[in-house]
């Protein structure tokens, strides 16, 4: 085996969209760029999830350590999960000399804060938290505020910052908006994605402007629980995969994305984000998402959180999307550049 080769481990607990979106095709736009063979390393019981996905080359493994174990010296791993990593240092970093590229995807120790809060599984959690950054070869995050969080935090130098990306983008035709402004909400009916907040604010927004709200959700009955049938204010309730969404997207103007202001928000690269803005839907957003609080405002095309909201500005903030459609070209994995987009967050703070 060369060492341009490439072992990209898949975690067992992504969904079939994230491994394809955001791992693999970060395997064939990014890494390809570097290494002349990508082999993706995925567990046997995840055959049936990944059915769906052609893969030139992929190897199945019933046990991780086997799998490590069979690599040879001094080979290239990348995995984004902890607790794969943990097994990674024991036994291809430390026995084998391998070179090891991590992805902190997420801020992990504050998500289970917020949903847990077992202190002694945090301390724990914490710890192996912090092993990538001590002995990760080469580590990657998703936003421009991790990446300065971990350098701060954990005193270690991130060396690419990639946000969760699109396969292409693939903004319509600009046409003029004559009837009612259609607003879409894609996501869970959970408590962190604040969808009581987005149906209240979505109730005041109806009562100024003649307007429409299409819900697509996997949970369609807990989504008709949430609303009072008695005031349905014009909501629609979808069900559908990607494919469905992205459709979907096309003939809606506005979308909500709605976040608590925590910690793991603060560093996230929601990938909804850049589906909205790439299918010509303004993002209706607060101000502590990720990088994209600050890149929507530089690019003059997001919503603040607010009580209500006129017809005129999302006219406006449409009329400036079109217009910047050649810029949006960064966001997708084939033209994605890390200088043009660390200038588009910089830029007009």
């Amino acid at each position: 085996m060369s060492n341009s080769e490439l072992n990209i481990y898949i975690p067992n607990d992504l969904s079939l969209g994230i491994i394809q979106s955001q791992l693999i095709n970060k395997g064939n736009h990014f890494f390809s760029k570097k290494y002349s063979s990508i082999k993706y390393h995925a567990n046997i019981k995840n055959q049936k999830k990944l059915i769906g996905i052609t893969l030139i080359d992929i190897i199945w493994y019933k046990n991780i350590f086997i799998s490590l174990l069979k690599l040879p010296k001094k080979t290239n791993i990348y995995t984004r999960s902890i607790w794969e990593f943990s097994l990674i240092i024991l036994i291809s970093k430390l026995l084998k000399k391998s070179y090891v590229i991590y992805d902190y995807r997420g801020l992990v120790s504050s998500e289970f804060a917020f949903n847990n809060g077992n202190p002694l599984k945090l301390i724990i959690l914490k710890f192996y938290e912090r092993l990538p950054a001590k002995y990760a070869n080469e580590i990657h995050t998703v936003s421009i505020k991790f990446k300065n969080l971990l350098e701060e935090k954990f005193k270690t130098k991130v060396h690419h910052v990639i946000p969760c990306l699109v396969n292409e983008v693939r903004l319509p035709e600009q046409t003029p908006v004559d009837g009612k402004i259609k607003f879409i909400y894609i996501g869970s009916m959970s408590k962190w994605q604040k969808i009581d907040v987005v149906l209240d604010l979505y109730k005041k927004i109806h009562q100024e402007i003649d307007c429409s709200l299409t819900i697509i959700t996997n949970e369609p009955l807990k989504a008709k629980k949430q609303i009072n049938d008695n005031e349905k204010n014009d909501i629609d309730i979808l069900t559908g995969d990607n494919a469905f969404v992205l459709e979907q997207l096309k003939s809606h103007h506005v979308g909500f994305l709605f976040r608590d202001n925590y910690l793991f928000n603060n560093v996230a690269s929601p990938v909804k984000l850049l589906e909205y803005i790439t299918n010509g839907v303004l993002p209706f957003m607060p101000d502590h998402i990720g990088d994209y609080s600050q890149l929507t405002k530089n690019l003059k095309i997001s919503i603040p959180e607010k009580n209500t909201i006129s017809r005129e500005e999302i006219m406006d903030k449409r009329n400036q999307l079109f217009k910047i459609k050649n810029q949006l070209d960064i966001f997708s994995w084939g033209n994605y550049d890390e200088e043009k987009y660390f200038n588009l967050i910089i830029s007009n703070k």
